[in-house]
């Protein structure tokens, strides 16, 4: 009699268990439609109820943290993230790698950097295929202007299958623009040459691209920038049209800047000058003409005077 009470009692608390169970993973799947509705609110509160019916679900803890993350919420989502179960690298590798991934995303958002590193780093030790980890680590090294390590990480990652090119084009660009406001225009010019291709059709990149040879006196090519910037109809033309002038002017292009100055409205101090040096570059031939012309007549004079007195 007492055996029967006991197994009765065993089969009520198990499907007790089971209907708990039942009611967890319903909730659960609850929790991350209202995530993938981009409703963090709603599935915040499904999640709540999952890790009331069991502390140690860790998907309920993780799946709240990005539903904490997805609102704004930073310091409930590191505070789950942090009470997350088993959330250490003596747990399973690829899921803590995970918690560890978020943990970084959330520190890095926070500014703890040195914390989204470490985050970062024991992702990579548990799962070293995690590509956004790698990714995540290339931005905090860009961050510190160390670029040669961030197109190592770049390197790393392309090795488990990321896509390169969206990496290193941030980082040459980031480098690019930090050399550029250095005024390290050789640098600048470097890293913006490395992403020319990708960038063929931006004008604002053009722009900056422009600036680098100008500084560097190689004039020709910023004027190509330059034109390459008003074909595609730059909202900034004048200021773009202004620097071709100049490029033009440095570069004893004394018609094609006074065309431009022209445009302008003849205002910039170099017109006059531009007009002046076009005068005497498209009448050069003849003003040479006639400067050995007069220095003819004049020694011819001198001759003269000189053979007069010599008769008397």
């Amino acid at each position: 009699m007492l055996l029967a009470i006991s197994l009765a009692a065993a089969i009520s608390i198990s499907s007790q268990q089971n209907k708990m169970e039942q009611l967890a993973d319903s909730l659960f799947a609850k929790g991350v439609e209202f995530i993938e509705a981009d409703q963090p609110d709603s599935a915040i509160r499904y999640f709540t109820e999952v890790i009331q019916l069991d502390s140690m679900d860790a998907n309920a803890w993780e799946n709240r943290a990005i539903a904490y993350y997805m609102k704004g919420d930073l310091e409930n989502a590191m505070k789950d993230l942090t009470l997350t179960p088993n959330p250490s690298p003596t747990g399973e590798g690829s899921k803590n790698a995970l918690i560890f991934l978020l943990r970084g995303v959330v520190n890095y958002e926070l500014e703890n950097i040195d914390e989204a590193e470490n985050d970062f780093l024991k992702a990579i030790e548990l799962n070293d295929t995690l590509i956004p980890a790698y990714e995540n680590l290339a931005l905090i090294r860009i961050k510190e202007e160390n670029f040669y390590d961030a197109i190592q990480l770049a390197t790393q990652a392309q090795f488990h299958g990321a896509d390169i090119d969206a990496i290193q084009e941030y980082v040459f660009y980031s480098a690019g623009i930090q050399e550029l406001e250095k005024g390290n225009y050789l640098e600048a010019l470097s890293r913006f040459d490395n992403i020319l291709t990708l960038y063929e059709s931006d004008a604002a990149f053009l722009h900056l691209l422009g600036l680098c040879p100008h500084k560097l006196k190689d004039f020709e090519r910023a004027a190509d920038f330059f034109t390459k910037v008003l074909e595609l109809k730059s909202e900034n033309a004048n200021e773009i049209l202004l620097h071709r002038a100049h490029a033009f002017f440095a570069d004893q292009q004394y018609e094609n800047a006074v065309k431009d100055y022209d445009d302008l409205g003849g205002s910039d101090k170099n017109y006059k000058t531009a007009r002046r040096n076009l005068f005497f570059q498209k009448n050069s031939i003849y003003i040479s003409a006639g400067v050995v012309l007069i220095l003819f007549i004049l020694v011819l004079r001198i001759f003269r005077k000189r053979k007069q007195k010599m008769i008397v």
